[in-house]
């Protein structure tokens, strides 16, 4: 596999995301993963 350098200010949040997204999906808690995507972005979104 390559190594793809992501910067590591970016590289955390993903790790976190993918460990969370991991977690609900066992859980089965998908409509919350999608409630707190949606909240996620529109924070993002807000100035």
């Amino acid at each position: 596999m390559e190594n793809i350098s992501i910067p590591s200010s970016t590289k955390l949040p993903l790790l976190q995301a993918s460990r969370t997204a991991a977690n609900v999906i066992r859980s089965g808690e998908i409509p919350t993963l999608i409630n707190s995507l949606k909240s996620s972005m529109v924070a993002d979104t807000l100035p």
